[in-house]
């Protein structure tokens, strides 16, 4: 049913945030993965799935493929921390957070708070709605049932309730409203609320914090209690069937464990629980848990939308299982705390991030991460520098150590001995394909084949040890930035330009970039330094009355536009006047701008503190010289599917252009090219015949295959194979 690896691999390594205000657009464009991945909640209809996490609502559009991120930055949502969701029987989607209600109807904030209405406290506990759209909202201070403009308010002063603390409210088939407090198990049905007798369910300790309801009319509960200083356990799943109470326990049943913290049930009746352990599917008689042992950490939410379409939320993401296959989104556990430190772009335009002892890489379809295991054992080694060579090889600096990474595996190259502290700051490689490598204190490495030399201000026109940038231009000269200046190397003699010889002002040169017409762009502190092999001219951000700190890094666009991270936003300079972008104005999740490079597709990837940050609002207005040729399709299908030995793929373009058709599994692996060639306008067939690029068969399962006009993916869809 879904271009799922497109829509939900994007939740892979961090919370999918796509800007999007609330009536006008002016952030469009811009795209956010965020770390932390806390689900709190998940809805969904035919065509999205919301998801409340710790830092916002993401909507997943199943269909197109597209993500959007709303919070408190920019949409209505009073709050980015989610607590609770419902959808009512229009579509409204009614949002709990700590401060306060939002309703959201797709293109309309309404937000609700003591201010402005009955609601005694700010933070929501529950909600659910029924089918005349009433809509009931648990708070700590009581419970809220909103019908239209009307509220009406239950507190244990007119229920007799002996608290007012909301844990759940649910609607049950026949419309009686089941509601958990704190205290007490209640259901209200013909205007009137009935107390439940605890005596049935007394073996489990605590307040009710999940109900659901089967087919068969039963309710199923389970319990949470707390203890002092250690914090909450569970106790146990309960069934009541309108007379009595079965209990079901560790002793009892087949439950591993009786902390339960999220249940939902099947079309089948099997329930599914959330547990501190996994994901367990309970019969009735026998739990299985051994197909979701790749879920880790805590279950944190459950959404059945057919009988083997399970979505699962935990504390570092969102999970998916199609009743055959589990599929992990998020590759890892501690991957919610992922803090992006750098970012590059291969050769095969993949975007590649770091941090700690990892790397990711995101290919246009999915997210995968890579863990160096020699990484975290080691004495403080983490990584610090990334670069690839001329055949697109992957190499990492980890503070003294040179890695190498094929895809595969990590292949220790050389540990560096120049000093006890020092560091891989840059690395970069030239045309010959040989390697460069900037240190904090120690100065230059580099390995011509035959050997390493170490160059330093010792033994070279190196002003300083301390490398910040380094570059090979287009005619294999080498530029380094360090402490004091800018030194180019042309295999026979250093060139060095500080503050005496040159405009530049006497700061640490932090980032080198060269433009389409050779000249090379220098950030030194606040300003930006232009140098054409001949003059020296200085452009600052006051010449724009704009103020900005020290930049950081630059890249440069194919527009020849420069891009600058600062501790106060992305700053632009087309050439004349400066501009800067930051969280107010622009859908940046974040002002303190550490790393920013620029994709074959002009999209610039923009690292902030928590967040990574894509904007393609000038990615389809490159220059006049590069004229729109893609291919406007009009037909895109394939037959049969789910197929069992040969699939045809049909499309139709109505363009000239080159057009690619990959094959990829669920993780977003590569299993085989099926197509790659220039087309004229008209309607082509594509056969795959479930086999991978070495011609060897395929598991059965869903494939989904990725249409790229002109290098550029314009349409993702699935394929099932069954044998």
């Amino acid at each position: 049913m879904y271009e799922s690896i497109h829509i939900v691999a994007c939740l892979l390594l961090f919370k999918l945030y796509h800007v999007y205000s609330q009536i006008n657009d002016p952030l469009s464009g811009w795209v956010n993965y965020c770390e932390g991945a806390f689900v709190t909640s998940i809805t969904g209809d035919d065509h999205h799935f919301w998801i409340g996490t710790d830092g916002g609502l993401i909507q997943l559009k199943l269909q197109t493929g597209e993500a959007y991120n709303f919070n408190e930055d920019n949409s209505g949502l009073p709050c980015s921390h989610i607590t609770c969701l419902s959808m009512d029987a229009a579509g409204n989607k009614w949002i709990g957070t700590k401060e306060g209600l939002a309703c959201f109807d797709g293109r309309i904030w309404t937000v609700f708070n003591p201010e402005n209405s009955p609601l005694p406290h700010d933070e929501i506990t529950t909600i659910d709605c029924d089918p005349n759209n009433v809509i009931w909202i648990g708070t700590n201070e009581g419970l809220f049932r909103k019908n239209g403009d009307d509220w009406t308010v239950f507190t244990r002063q007119i229920t007799n309730w002996l608290s007012d603390y909301i844990e759940v409210v649910k609607i049950a088939p026949n419309g009686a409203v089941w509601v958990s407090t704190s205290e007490e198990l209640t259901f209200f049905e013909n205007n009137s609320w009935r107390i439940l007798d605890r005596e049935g369910f007394k073996d489990l300790k605590g307040s009710v914090n999940n109900i659901v309801f089967d087919s068969q009319g039963d309710i199923w509960i389970t319990t949470r209690y707390w203890e002092i200083f250690s914090g909450p356990y569970g106790d146990g799943l309960g069934k009541f069937d309108g007379n009595s109470w079965t209990i079901y326990k560790e002793g009892n049943s087949c439950l591993p464990t009786n902390s339960i913290d999220c249940l939902a049930v099947d079309e089948n009746n099997n329930l599914w629980l959330g547990t501190s352990g996994g994901l367990i599917k309970f019969d009735g008689n026998e739990c299985f848990t051994e197909q979701w042992d790749f879920i880790p950490g805590f279950i944190t939410a459950i959404h059945i939308e057919y009988m083997t379409s399970i979505w699962v939320g935990s504390e570092f993401g969102l999970y998916y299982f199609n009743g055959t296959l589990g599929y992990q989104f998020i590759t890892g556990a501690g991957l919610a705390d992922f803090q992006a430190r750098d970012v590059s772009i291969d050769r095969e335009n993949n975007i590649w991030f770091f941090n700690g002892d990892g790397i990711v890489r995101f290919n246009g379809i999915a997210w995968k991460y890579y863990s160096n295991p020699a990484l975290k054992t080691s004495d403080r080694k983490w990584l610090t520098a990334i670069t690839f060579d001329q055949n697109n090889t992957l190499w990492c600096g980890a503070k003294d150590q040179l890695w190498k990474f094929d895809g595969k595996n990590w292949s220790l190259v050389k540990t560096f001995d120049y000093s006890g502290y020092d560091q891989i700051s840059t690395m970069t490689f030239d045309k010959n394909n040989n390697i460069w490598i900037g240190f904090t204190d120690s100065g230059i490495a580099t390995n011509d084949g035959t050997g390493w030399n170490h160059f330093t201000s010792d033994n070279t026109a190196l002003p300083d040890n301390a490398i910040y940038a380094m570059l090979c231009d287009g005619e294999n000269k080498i530029w380094v930035g360090s402490g004091k200046g800018i030194t180019v190397y042309d295999r026979f003699n250093w060139r060095t330009f500080t503050s005496v010889n040159s405009e530049l002002q006497g700061s640490p040169v932090r980032s080198i970039a060269i433009d389409s017409l050779d000249q090379k762009w220098i950030a030194v502190d606040n300003t930006l330094v232009r140098f054409d092999d001949i003059a020296w001219e200085v452009y600052t951000p006051e010449d724009s009355n704009q103020m900005i700190g020290t930049i950081r890094h630059i890249a440069i666009d194919k527009r020849n536009v420069i891009w600058a991270s600062t501790p106060q936003g992305v700053a632009r300079f087309d050439g004349s006047e400066w501009t800067v972008l930051n969280k107010k104005n622009s859908g940046l999740m974040g002002d303190d701008v550490t790393k920013i490079a620029i994709d074959q597709q002009n999209a610039k990837w923009i690292i902030t503190q928590n967040c990574v940050s894509v904007y393609r609002g000038d990615s389809n207005n490159v220059a006049v010289e590069r004229e729109k040729t893609a291919p406007v399709f009009i037909k895109l299908k394939n037959f049969p599917n789910p197929f069992n030995f040969l699939t045809t793929i049909e499309f139709s373009t109505a363009k000239r252009g080159n057009v690619e058709i990959e094959v990829y599994n669920v993780l977003g692996e590569r299993i085989k090219k099926l197509f790659d060639r220039d087309c004229q306008p008209g309607t082509y067939n594509v056969r795959w015949d479930g086999t991978d690029q070495n011609g060897a068969l395929v598991a059965s399962g869903m494939y989904m295959y990725v249409l790229r006009v002109d290098f550029l993916v314009c349409k993702t869809q699935k394929l099932l194979l069954l044998k």
